[in-house]
């Protein structure tokens, strides 16, 4: 991995390179954890109010995630989450295809989904939406992307798969999709937005508790399934992709699996994944 900045955007790059064989050169960007905060002119009492509470509390708290992880916290990373998340799609569909990774909108108001469809207007990238804790989908509104429980995007080399666990269960139906995908020979990226705890992980996420991690105590079947099935086809998928963290951080789950989760998107961090024959 490699990191560098982009000064003109006010971005944080961290820089992967993904081999497959055969493979034209593709470029995907993943980001995550923008938590919008948006009020407009629409805005009813409430929900402005909310939005004036809750932004000095998000100023604090990626100064406190970037100095706990000892990532950058400088006057370019301060900017308001609304330019980080204009600066963040800027880049990412300038990729063959791009990765929200959940937590764009620290809620779901009218304010939020009017900012966040405001910069994605008009975006021809193809890209992935999946709910973080703070969407929860069934308060998005019918037709949103991030509302669906699964997404695909194919590229010609690879599909992308994104998974909604803002809850950190998986549906039978998720399961089953995920199943389907693996009866082709396509390799897939995974993404969603909690991560799977594992071996070379466990010593870092398990000490942040069970809110940070998909497999837990109270798990479903279907869910810890889920994670079996993809552990057992490992020969299919390039990586997993996730973020709810707030840090930058790479390990490979118990088969081998590279899992990589993105930095806090209001301070300007995204990941650029370079996928091919390298």
């Amino acid at each position: 991995m490699e990191r560098y900045f982009i000064k003109d955007k006010n971005l944080i790059v961290y820089e992967y390179k993904i081999p497959l064989k055969n493979a034209k050169k593709t470029v995907v960007y993943q980001f995550s954890d923008v938590h919008l905060t948006e009020y407009d002119n629409l805005s009813p009492d409430g929900e402005r109010a909310f939005a004036i509470y809750q932004s000095p509390r998000w100023e604090n708290m990626r100064k406190y995630y970037a100095n706990a992880h000892r990532e950058p916290f400088e006057a370019e990373q301060k900017i308001p989450p609304l330019e980080h998340f204009k600066n963040l799609v800027s880049l990412a569909k300038t990729g063959d295809a791009f990765i929200m990774a959940g937590d764009i909108l620290d809620v779901v108001s009218g304010a939020n989904l009017r900012a966040f469809e405001g910069v994605l207007n008009g975006v021809k990238t193809p890209y992935i939406y999946v709910c973080g804790n703070h969407e929860p989908s069934a308060e998005l509104p019918d037709g949103f992307i991030a509302k669906n429980p699964v997404q695909k995007i194919e590229l010609d080399d690879f599909n992308i798969l994104g998974f909604n666990n803002e809850d950190r269960i998986i549906s039978k139906s998720q399961l089953d999709f995920l199943k389907s995908e693996f009866q082709t020979n396509k390799k897939v990226i995974i993404s969603m937005h909690v991560p799977i705890l594992c071996k070379s992980n466990c010593e870092k996420v398990e000490s942040l508790g069970e809110y940070f991690r998909l497999n837990n105590s109270d798990s479903t079947a279907e869910t810890l399934e889920f994670i079996d099935v993809i552990n057992k086809n490992s020969d299919k998928i390039l990586m997993v992709t996730c973020g709810h963290l707030h840090f930058n951080y790479e390990s490979s789950l118990d088969s081998g699996i590279p899992q990589i989760i993105s930095s806090q998107g209001i301070t300007g961090s995204i990941n650029k994944y370079i996928i091919g024959d390298l």
